[in-house]
């Protein structure tokens, strides 16, 4: 009996956590500026700033399709070598051979630049995450 009241507690307790985690949080900026969290929509002289942010699940799938995005685009980077060795293998003319090398320099610093972007959004989605837990009940 003992153990099924101990499961019961933990489910009520988990239902609870994730129900607080589902609801969304209200960004408010009150009339000096100040920037707030809540879980209640913003008091009435804040709603012209009222912003309803995502919820911590939706962040969650956003920043596991980032990490999807870097993965590939790393994995990408990483075979460039080989597949400029095998284009300039192929091509004989030295102008091609040029070409060839111009054009995978180019799309090396497109792939970087691509990951540069990447890699602050989800610094961006990680911070707000943060955010939203650090106001959240649950863990205080």
């Amino acid at each position: 009996m003992k153990t099924v009241s101990t499961i019961f507690l933990l489910i009520l307790t988990f239902s609870y956590a994730a129900e607080t985690f589902a609801s969304r949080v209200y960004e408010c900026v009150d009339e000096d500026g100040r920037m707030t969290f809540a879980f209640a929509p913003c008091p009435a002289e804040a709603k012209k700033n009222q912003e309803s942010m995502p919820t911590i699940h939706e962040q969650m799938v956003k920043l596991e399709l980032i990490d999807r995005r870097i993965s590939r685009v790393k994995r990408a980077f990483h075979d460039l070598p080989q597949e400029q060795q095998e284009n300039l293998e192929a091509g004989d003319a030295p102008k091609t051979r040029k070409q060839i090398k111009a054009s995978y320099q180019n799309y090396a610093i497109e792939l970087l630049d691509l990951l540069s972007e990447l890699r602050s959004e989800r610094s961006r989605m990680m911070q707000g995450a943060i955010a939203l837990l650090s106001q959240s009940d649950v863990l205080h």
